[in-house]
């Protein structure tokens, strides 16, 4: 096997990553005038490091005229192991089951009335109520019932998720179902109104109600969720990423 030649080494070479570390600590040998682009290589083991800080505290020289430096330590070759990824928190982990209780509180929703209608003439007055599935509330009842369950499941497939692209995927859902929630909510709280007329002697108003508003504020909040989870999640590996340096 042909022997490395250091002497065509330059700072920048000598920072290439796919160096191995067996070659950065004969080069740090051969080049002491490298040693500064050597510790700025990610291959240079904590152990070459430390050998390289010990030889420049005690006598930096230049290229020309350095001596034969010691050898190195047995482990300085040796490269650490990844640190692993700690889990989450506990109260990260219960996120995805907050998202899957909002889901069943949006098909609490749908038992409430989603549009009312007060009517009067000469006659009298009344009040009556429509639910998801009137022409009122646009027939939406179909579409809250699939969000819903949707939400549901992907908030207890993630709680029970170990990875967190898992988690990240899950979290992206919800704030999927969450954004479905609020458009239908804000379907109907806008076009209810369109149902209402008057006329001579009578009028009939048609307005959101109860349902569509708990449908509205769920939803919301269920989005909030997702983008926690998201944020808590991107949170967590920015530590695990400290931590591993």
């Amino acid at each position: 096997m042909t022997a490395a030649d250091f002497t065509t080494f330059t700072f920048q070479s000598a920072q290439d990553p796919t160096l191995s570390p067996l070659l950065l600590g004969q080069l740090a040998q051969a080049r002491p005038d490298l040693h500064a682009a050597i510790l700025q290589n990610p291959g240079c083991s904590a152990a070459l490091r430390e050998w390289i800080i010990a030889q420049e505290s005690a006598s930096p020289v230049a290229y020309s005229d350095a001596p034969a430096a010691p050898l190195l330590p047995p482990d300085a070759l040796r490269v650490a192991p990844a640190v692993p990824p700690t889990a989450p928190p506990a109260g990260v982990r219960a996120l995805p089951l907050t998202a899957a209780g909002f889901g069943v509180i949006g098909l609490i929703a749908l038992a409430l009335p989603a549009v009312s209608l007060h009517a009067a003439s000469m006659f009298g007055s009344f009040d009556r109520t429509g639910g998801f599935f009137s022409d009122a509330a646009q027939h939406t009842g179909a579409g809250i019932i699939t969000v819903m369950i949707a939400a549901i499941l992907v908030g207890l497939i993630g709680f029970g998720a170990k990875s967190g692209g898992a988690r990240a995927a899950c979290g992206t859902i919800i704030i999927v179902c969450g954004v479905i929630g609020v458009i239908i909510a804000s379907i109907i709280i806008t076009g209810a109104p369109d149902y209402s007329s008057s006329g001579t002697g009578y009028y009939a108003i048609v307005e959101a109600a109860s349902g569509t508003y708990l449908l509205l504020s769920t939803s919301i909040a269920m989005a909030l969720v997702g983008l926690f989870i998201l944020l808590k999640r991107n949170a967590h590996l920015a530590v695990g990423f400290e931590v591993s340096l």
